[in-house]
C-alpha cells in the first residue's frame, strides 16, 4: 500500500483565497495522480511538508492564511513551469 497523500487546491475568486478541492491517501492518492497525469493542464507539484499541512484542511475550506507564503511560492513555480512548457511548444 502506498503512503502517499495528495491535496488539490484551486483559487476561488469569490472567496479571494485558495480552497482545498480534493484530498486522497494511499490508493485514492494513486488514482488521483494517475488521473492528473492524463491531463497536462493540471499541474502536480511534490511538496510533502505543504501537503501534510494542507491535508488537515477540510474539503471546500479556504487554505489557512499562515500557508499563503508557501502557496504563493508554489504558484510562482507552477506559472514558471507553464511558461517554459508554452515556450517549448512554439
Amino acid at each position: 500500500m502506498s503512503g502517499k497523500r495528495v491535496v488539490g487546491v484551486q483559487y476561488d475568486e469569490t472567496k479571494g483565497v485558495p480552497v482545498v478541492i480534493l484530498k486522497g491517501a494511499h490508493e485514492a492518492a494513486d488514482a488521483i495522480l494517475a488521473n492528473a497525469a492524463g491531463h497536462p493542464e493540471i499541474p502536480v507539484v511534490k511538496s510533502p511538508r505543504l501537503t501534510e499541512q494542507l491535508y488537515r484542511t477540510p474539503i471546500d475550506a479556504p487554505v489557512d492564511r499562515a500557508l499563503f507564503p508557501a502557496m504563493a511560492a508554489l504558484l510562482v513555480h507552477v506559472v514558471d513551469v507553464d511558461a517554459r512548457l508554452q515556450e517549448d511548444r512554439r
